[in-house]
C-alpha cells in the first residue's frame, strides 16, 4: 500500500511484514504481520522510541527491519508491505546493525561505539533510528550501561525508532518497551 503522509508526528503501521522475507520465499501463513504505533504524543505519553526485547529467534530483528523498510520506502515514494500505513516525514534515517567481523584497527566494541556516537551526533526529533543488538560485543555490565545511555539519549532527543536488545534490564524505565513473543499454539 502507499502510506498516507501524516500531518502528525507519527508512524502508524497495520499489518506490516518484512519485505525481505519474500527473498527467502516466505509468504502467506508463514509470515506474521504486526502493527506499530509511534507518536510524539499519544494519550499523554511519549511513544516515538521503543526498547524491543524477546527470545532469540522471536522476530525482533525481522520486526525492526520491517518497520525501517516501511519508513525508508515511504520516504522514497514507494509502497510499503503493510495493510495500511500513516507516516510523517523525517530528515534522516540511521541504522546500527552489527558490522562485518573485520575491524581494521579496533575491536567490535570500539567499532560499535564509534558508529553509535556518529548517529548520536546527528539525531534530532526529525530522525528515524534503528539499533539492533548494539554493544552486544562486550561484557554484560558495559553493554547495559552503554545501551541505557544510547537509548536514553534517543528518547530525550525525541527521535523515532527502536532499540532491539537481549538486555531485559533496559525495560521498565520511562522508555516504552515491546516484547517479541512466540505463540507456540499458533501454527
Amino acid at each position: 500500500t502507499y502510506p498516507t503522509v501524516s500531518e502528525n508526528r507519527e508512524v502508524v503501521l497495520h499489518g506490516i511484514v518484512d519485505a525481505s522475507l519474500a527473498k527467502r520465499d516466505l509468504r502467506g501463513s508463514d509470515v506474521v504481520p504486526n502493527d506499530l504505533l509511534m507518536a510524539a504524543e499519544a494519550h499523554g505519553e511519549h511513544l516515538s522510541f521503543y526498547i524491543v526485547t524477546g527470545a532469540n529467534g522471536g522476530g525482533k530483528t525481522t520486526f525492526l527491519r520491517a518497520c525501517g523498510l516501511a519508513v525508508l520506502f515511504f520516504l522514497t515514494g514507494c509502497p510499503v508491505t503493510a495493510e495500511s500505513a500513516r507516516i510523517c516525514t523525517f530528515d534522516a534515517v540511521y541504522t546500527h546493525f552489527p558490522a562485518n567481523e573485520s575491524f581494521e584497527n579496533s575491536g567490535r566494541f570500539v567499532d560499535e561505539a564509534n558508529r553509535a556516537e556518529e548517529i548520536i551526533g546527528k539525531t534530532s526529533d526529525r530522525t528515524f533510528v534503528l539499533f539492533n543488538e548494539t554493544y552486544s560485543g562486550t561484557d554484560e555490565k558495559k553493554s547495559e550501561d552503554y545501551s541505557r545511555r544510547l537509548a536514553d539519549t534517543m528518547y530525550e532527543r525525541g527521535a523515532f525508532g527502536m532499540f532491539v536488545t537481549h538486555i531485559h534490564a533496559l525495560t521498565g524505565s520511562r522508555i516504552p518497551s515491546l516484547a517479541a513473543v512466540i505463540d507456540e499454539s499458533d501454527d
